[in-house]
């Protein structure tokens, strides 16, 4: 393949882009990147040498437009969509079923090599903490892309092996209880917060808007159509061998490389375990805290890679510039436990220094709840705790690691 791309190719691909943000911004405005994100993960499906399944979950409040994103990137050709799921159905032992019959009804069968769309996980994630434990195990198998294997009674063992999809899901928020779990189990599982904030007038402005124009099914069939006419052009991608694109890593930024390695450093530690071994009579940060449990950073940086690749192929490109890292640093402020991300926000608002009083009166929190959350950013080798004068006693504070400090200089935004 040649290491450029036909301009003309990329002329085209730029306007059916433009087209979808214009339309898609018409009814949906402020909310596009979150359909671009959406494309992202589709297109990892289309990139050679890409083996790891990718997940991401969507966040945010009912009536978020979760859903309607969702169903913006469904196609049935490539698609395979649920609106809730069993993870038993995955791979089925139904005693009255025979081996074929069973090949034909597992879900892991049907989502190989295709997009996989949920639009509603919260039966996954608010289960009893038993069986979430087994559950996210067995996502976290099918999710390290090598398959999966399942005994019972009736059938023995049955297996499948290197399942490689994409999957796209939603849920409203992630019980305080799944974090640990996924912290315990390895970088698998991410999540991009698509919550806005708006005033009461605002509100009332977009209801009334919504009230007045086309209806909801009709802008879905406008923007829909965008997306398949966009989606269209880029499986003509240039060069294409077996349905895949080549990658041109020559050109791509060795300081853009390692920014993803910090952004995996930096998620590492926020979505990090932080054990207590006991609470009676403890409080703040006098809690009786273990080791962390703080996963490895290599595999995440592999799956926020493949992230900005699909957001590369978005602009026709195969190379990843810093135009695509928006996108993964979204994701990864959006995959760890939002207090601990508000905090961090915070910090690098106030130039990587803040107090516990700051804390307390910008966030509405406890003294205990303030020092409890700091405590825990210490453990996780994100901060220094350190003592700050003031007119009456010193005060308790924390301080980005040094080498966190490029978060003041880039921003949290």
């Amino acid at each position: 393949m040649s290491s450029e791309i036909n301009p003309d190719y990329v002329k085209l691909v730029l306007e059916k882009r433009q087209r979808l943000r214009l339309v898609h911004e018409k009814y949906f405005p402020g909310k596009f990147w979150v359909l671009d994100s959406c494309l992202a993960v589709r297109n990892i499906l289309q990139i050679e040498d890409i083996s790891l399944p990718f997940m991401l979950v969507l966040l945010g409040q009912p009536s978020a437009g979760k859903s309607t994103m969702i169903s913006f990137v469904d196609f049935p050709e490539d698609c395979y969509s649920v609106d809730s799921f069993t993870p038993k159905a995955m791979v089925s032992h139904m005693a009255n079923k025979t081996e074929d019959q069973l090949a034909q009804i597992d879900m892991l069968s049907k989502i190989a090599d295709k997009v996989f769309l949920t639009s509603d996980l919260a039966p996954i994630f608010s289960v009893r903490e038993d069986n979430l434990l087994e559950i996210i195990g067995m996502l976290t198998r099918i999710l390290d892309g090598k398959g999966y294997k399942k005994d019972s009674g009736a059938h023995s063992q049955r297996k499948y092996d290197d399942v490689f999809f994409v999957w796209i899901g939603a849920v409203v928020e992630v019980p305080r209880k799944v974090w640990p779990i996924i912290a315990s189990l390895g970088p698998k599982i991410y999540f991009l917060r698509i919550d806005t904030e708006i005033s009461f007038e605002e509100e009332q402005e977009k209801i009334l808007e919504n009230l007045e124009g086309i209806s909801y099914e009709q802008k879905v069939t406008e923007i829909k159509q965008a997306v398949k006419e966009y989606l269209d052009v880029l499986k003509e991608f240039p060069g294409m061998e077996n349905g895949k694109i080549p990658w041109n890593k020559s050109k791509e930024d060795k300081r853009i490389m390692v920014r993803l390695v910090q952004y995996s450093q930096l998620l590492a530690r926020l979505r990090g375990h932080v054990p207590v071994e006991y609470t009676k009579g403890q409080g703040g940060a006098n809690y009786g805290f273990l080791p962390p449990i703080i996963e490895d950073a290599n595999r995440a940086t592999v799956a926020l890679y493949n992230l900005a690749k699909g957001q590369a192929v978005n602009c026709a490109r195969n190379y990843i510039t810093e135009d695509d890292l928006p996108t993964v640093k979204k994701v990864v402020l959006s995959s760890a436990p939002k207090e601990r991300v508000e905090l961090l926000k915070l910090l690098v608002e106030n130039n990587g220094e803040l107090t516990s009083t700051k804390f307390m009166e910008v966030k509405k929190v406890t003294r205990m709840t303030a020092l409890k959350t700091m405590k825990q950013l210490e453990i996780l080798d994100l901060v220094d705790e350190v003592k700050i004068s003031t007119v009456t006693k010193p005060c308790t504070a924390i301080r980005l690691k040094e080498h966190f400090m490029w978060l003041v200089e880039e921003g949290i935004q």
